[in-house]
């Protein structure tokens, strides 16, 4: 750059006011700092080397010193990210001084002495930053200010650097930066000096480059400056256009340091001691907000606060860094469009967004900056909260200026002494023209140039190897495919790629392809090995393609492109990409899906059923790229899954007397499926008040009662049913259809529901409710004035399916009693804490209830197990955990010791929750059963000695502690007002089939009268049940009843007919066929119970009709 040379009138130096041995340490000081880069007359950039520095700063006449001195640490300085001149306020020797110290190689013995001297000689104006470095480096004497001295030299004199001081005159003393053509011609052929690289390619500057990242200083000093007033801030651009690196590589550092930025404004006030956290949202922004909030927690820690941030969208205001000093938090979201590309659960999403809003609004002083495509700008508008802050606030970053893109490419080379050819700077910027996207196709061209070098020179022919800006990537990647590549290795690279990409829409639509993140294990398929996978992911990495990463939490290994210049611009990607771009999304969808069922520990309820199973595993069969191992395992899983419903439904088949229930269990089994095709069809069109789905749930506006017992107006009661459906639907891996109170808009889960409950005024009854809307369980509740402040109840109520009443079988009707509610219209989180984990327990029992009434128990199991988790303080939640261990440790006729176990665990637990539920009581008395039976099973009735006599006296005492369990309970009252069930009938039922098998126990020992009298107590207890389970509906139940007194009757058939009474025996066996024949007509009354039917019917009843019919009672 030409500049004009400017005179001094005064003869004065820039260090006229200096001491002797000031000025010989300032010189000394100088002369040891690395070599300095400077311009020269002719435009060229060049080296000035300490010799040279030391003759100007001795020998020159002292304007000339000024001017140069000033120029140099201008340039100097700006490497840096501090532009120093254009600088108000500044002498020059001040702009020299506070230049060095920002410099990270200058000298720390010698920093507080250019900070005195900055101090003592008002070099600087601004009395804050004289301030602040008396306050780092101590107080200096103070002498006269530089404005009062005759002769007043400031930074502003040399805004245009060094003039024409460095042409011929100092020849000596420079060394040439750039290299002539005919020089570069001679050295074609001469191999790559060694040396690091200078410059970053595809990957994008993070803090840690900070010192290298170049030309951004005045966009990043805006960007800080925003923050002082701002505490919401949208970094808005083009892919390409570096918006991730002015904010990770520039601001960040800019905002940690707290020193003057590129404008000679200082950053926010205290920002050095902000706490800072960048993240990136991925699939799941609220596990990676959780886990960059608390990098160094306990998993356990991090779940929390996960389940948290899902649960509240003030949880993220509300989070306390864990510090001793409570500083101000700075949240960075990177890659903000992941959120809309990646994040597959809207709950999820808006829950993320929901609480980015809330802290950047609060008054907490937490600041939000996100980074975000521009392609991407229109979904914000989808997020009231989110578009409010977004069009207030935002920052959009074009593309870089001529003068900004010669500072990339040069800097970086210069201060390393690498050389470059003229005419090559010209060039690329030529080539890149003014796209906003094409940095990081400049910084990898700038990258395959300077590995291409000749010596220590970058060189035209080397960028033209390369493929220049627009074919250096595309040439990269087909060159290391092609060459270092081996054929074994190709495919699995090709995979790699393509897993790497998240596709758009199509190949033209507006949504265009972006890069994704993928985790390690993605990328392992039966075909391809982890130490193979590696191999390959190194050369890949090596050519910077790609880059890996551990993120918490769990320390997980991630794997991603580079960046997203690489699927733009590698034709051979992008013709992978558009072979099969239908059968690449469904792999998405697959990919998407597994993970799901992988982050919910492989919970059966999210495999693949019915029609979805078929169309995954027809195009699977041909997929576009090898599956990896975990969607192999999930689809073997599903179809596993569907091979046993499709046993069950054969084993069913097989009677012609059973056809009813085939038909109508492979209804249910393709009900959704039917109902789709149906509504498909135009055969039927649902109103909107009536709910769709596998298991439907409302929850109706609460009931806000004043002190007359009367509903009073507001909108509180449909917020806290709002609230509660939102919850609901957020419970992951939950098939259920929720709609709650509000106007018709099921896209939004809304439905008019009103208010339900009993003995309200003006409030819907909730049986009428349900049936009008179809609903299977609708959550209702009220809130009545207690003193100044008010209690919140709930209950359930399930609507009868298939001849049964579900509320009855799980016996909730009070879900939860007297939450202390202070402000009615804003409900704390202490309600919610109490009252949401209730509320998703009650949902996950009723749909295992609902599922167990078909009969499908480890599905039912599944759902036990997770209200559990959900509200661990629930007794009724571990006693279904303890009923359904039961079942299953009696499926196929032998009992399972584990599951048995793992059933008094629950049970015990549900006793030391609540003493008192006779359920689990029962449930306790049912192992001690289950344990003699097993004693029972395991010896003969013709063997009376030894072990067996010992086991059988075993199982004597187990059975007595049963009927001790059930006593208490088959005395008392039915209480079925409080746990919906019978209990004292059901708990008689356990009395009889204890007293059957202590009958079996005592005739093995010889004992015939205690046996007859047993098998009578047994048939006394059971036919007294029988009205009372008639009444409740409970068809399997009732069908349990019939068999065991089958058993009876036929046991005392048998031991009357060893005494002689053959007609009493007879009618002992008549009434045993009876019975059993009644066991199977329950069956046949609710066909849908696959357990009833094929544990109980077929495994049990039925071969005793044939035996007896057959004459082989007894």
């Amino acid at each position: 750059m030409m500049v004009k040379r400017q005179e001094n009138p005064h003869g004065s130096d820039i260090f006229q006011f200096l001491a002797a041995d000031e000025r010989q340490r300032l010189i000394r000081l100088l002369s040891e700092l690395p070599l300095i880069l400077t311009g020269g007359a002719d435009g060229r950039l060049a080296f000035l080397n300490s010799n040279g520095l030391l003759e100007l700063s001795t020998r020159l006449p002292m304007a000339d010193n000024a001017q140069l001195f000033a120029g140099l640490l201008v340039i100097t300085a700006e490497g840096q990210g501090e532009p120093l001149a254009h600088r108000p306020g500044y002498h020059a020797l001040g702009a020299v001084c506070d230049g060095v110290l920002q410099l990270d190689d200058a000298p720390r013995d010698d920093r507080p002495f250019l900070a005195q001297l900055i101090a003592r000689y008002a070099l600087v104006e601004d009395e804050a930053v004289v301030a602040r470095l008396r306050d780092e480096f101590g107080p200096a004497a103070k002498s006269t200010p530089w404005r009062q001295l005759r002769r007043q030299i400031t930074a502003n004199d040399f805004a245009d650097s060094v003039g024409q001081l460095l042409s011929a005159r100092y020849a000596p003393y420079i060394t040439s930066f750039m290299v002539p053509a005919a020089v570069a011609a001679g050295i074609e052929g001469q191999p790559p000096a060694p040396g690091d690289p200078p410059y970053k390619g595809l990957q994008y500057f993070d803090e840690a480059d900070a010192d290298h990242f170049l030309g951004r200083e005045a966009l990043t000093a805006r960007l800080a400056g925003r923050l002082r007033a701002e505490r919401f801030l949208a970094v808005i651009g083009a892919s390409g256009s570096g918006k991730s690196s002015v904010v990770r590589a520039g601001l960040i550092p800019a905002l940690r340091r707290g020193k003057p930025l590129g404008d000679g404004a200082l950053p926010p006030a205290g920002s050095d001691q902000w706490l800072i956290r960048v993240m990136t949202p991925t699939a799941h922004p609220l596990d990676a907000l959780a886990a960059a909030l608390l990098p160094e927690a306990e998993p356990a820690a991090v779940v929390a606060l996960r389940d948290g941030l899902a649960a509240s969208p003030t949880a993220l205001a509300d989070h306390r860094p864990q510090t001793t000093d409570h500083r101000p938090l700075l949240l960075v979201v990177d890659q903000f469009e992941e959120v809309f590309s990646l994040a597959r659960h809207e709950d999820e999403r808006r829950a993320f967004i929901d609480n980015l809003v809330t802290a950047a609004t609060a008054a907490t002083g937490t600041r939000v900056v996100i980074v975000l495509r521009a392609d991407f700008y229109d979904r914000c508008a989808q997020y009231d909260g989110l578009r409010e802050l977004v069009s207030q606030h935002q920052e959009y970053i074009g593309a870089m200026s001529r003068e900004e893109l010669f500072r990339v490419i040069v800097l970086p080379a210069a201060r390393a002494a690498w050389q470059i050819q003229e005419g090559l700077v010209e060039t690329m910027l030529d080539d890149v023209g003014d796209e906003p996207g094409a940095l990081p196709l400049l910084s990898h061209a700038l990258l395959e140039t300077w590995a291409r070098r000749r010596g220590r020179t970058m060189t035209l022919s080397g960028y033209r190897e390369a493929g220049g800006v627009r074919g250096a990537i595309a040439k990269t990647a087909e060159t290391v495919f092609r060459q270092r590549l081996t054929a074994e290795q190709r495919p699995i690279a090709r995979m790699i790629f393509v897993r790497l990409t998240e596709l758009g829409e199509s190949a033209a639509a507006d949504t265009p392809d972006t890069r994704r993140r993928a985790q390690f294990s993605e990328l392992i398929t039966r075909a391809t090995d982890a130490p193979t996978l590696e191999l390959v992911l190194g050369i890949l990495i090596d050519s910077r393609l790609v880059t890996t990463d551990i993120v918490p939490p769990g320390e997980t290994k991630v794997v991603e492109v580079c960046h997203e210049a690489l699927i733009r611009e590698w034709p051979t990607l992008r013709d992978w990409l558009n072979q099969d771009r239908e059968g690449l999304i469904r792999h998405r969808q697959l990919t998407a899906d597994v993970n799901d069922w992988l982050n919910l520990g492989r919970d059966p309820g999210a495999l693949y059923r019915g029609a979805r199973l078929q169309q995954a595993l027809g195009w699977t069969a041909a997929p576009p790229d090898p599956l990896s191992v975990a969607e192999l395992e999930f689809l073997e899983a599903s179809r596993a899954a569907a091979e046993e419903e499709t046993r069950r439904a054969e084993r069913l088949a097989k009677s012609t007397r059973n056809q009813r229930v085939l038909i109508g269990l492979a209804a249910v089994l393709l009900l959704g499926v039917i109902a789709a095709v149906l509504y498909n069809l135009g055969v039927f069109d649902p109103p909107v008040e009536t709910m769709t789905g596998d298991f439907k749930v409302a929850v109706a506006q609460f009931a806000v009662l004043d002190e007359a017992g009367q509903l009073s107006g507001g909108d509180a009661g449909r917020q806290i049913a709002e609230r509660i459906g939102l919850d609901l639907a957020g419970e992951s891996g939950l098939d259920l259809s929720v709609w709650f109170d509000g106007p018709a808009s099921p896209d939004s889960g809304h439905v008019p529901i009103g208010v339900v409950g009993e003995g309200i005024d003006g409030a819907a009854d909730p049986a009428a409710v349900a049936e009008q809307i179809k609903a299977d369980m609708i959550i209702y509740g009220w809130v009545e004035p207690d003193g100044e402040f008010g209690n919140l109840s709930a209950r359930i109520y399930a609507r009868p399916q298939f001849g049964s009443n579900v509320a009855r079988a799980s016996g909730i009707y009070n879900l939860v009693s007297d939450i202390p509610v202070f402000d009615v219209n804003e409900p704390g989180n202490d309600v919610w804490l109490r009252l949401d984990p209730y509320a998703r327990a009650a949902a996950r029992i009723m749909l295992g209830l609902r599922q167990q009434l078909l009969g499908d128990e480890a599905f039912a199991l599944a759902q036990f197990e997770r209200a559990a988790e959900l509200a661990p303080d629930m007794d009724m939640a571990h006693y279904f955990v303890g009923q359904g261990n039961v079942f299953l440790a009696q499926a196929g006729g032998t009992i399972d010791g584990e599951r048995l176990a793992a059933a008094e665990a629950a049970f015990d637990q549900a006793l030391a929750l609540n003493p008192a539920n006779p359920r689990a009581q029962s449930g306790a008395g049912s192992i001690h059963y289950l344990r003699a039976q097993a004693l029972l099973d395991a010896s003969t009735a013709e063997d009376f000695s030894g072990d067996s006599v010992a086991a059988v006296e075993e199982a004597i005492a187990e059975a007595r502690l049963a009927l001790a369990a059930y006593a208490p309970i088959a005395g008392g009252p039915e209480q079925q007002e409080i746990y919906g069930w019978p209990v004292a009938s059901l708990a008689k039922f356990e009395e009889g089939i204890t007293l059957r098998l202590l009958a079996d126990a005592h005739y093995r020992l010889g004992a015939v009268a205690e046996a007859e009298a047993a098998a009578n107590e047994a048939i006394s207890r059971l036919e007294s049940i029988v009205a009372p389970l008639q009444a409740n509906g409970n068809h399997r139940q009732l069908a349990q009843t019939y068999q065991a007194l089958g058993t009876a009757y036929e046991w005392r058939g048998f031991l009357l007919g060893r005494r002689g009474d053959d007609a009493a025996a007879a009618e002992a066996y008549n009434r045993a066929l009876t019975n059993y024949e009644a066991c199977v007509a329950a069956g046949e009354a609710f066909p849908f119970d696959t357990f009833l039917d094929l544990e109980i019917v077929q495994l049990l009843c039925q071969p005793r009709i044939d035996a007896l019919t057959q004459g082989g009672g007894g």
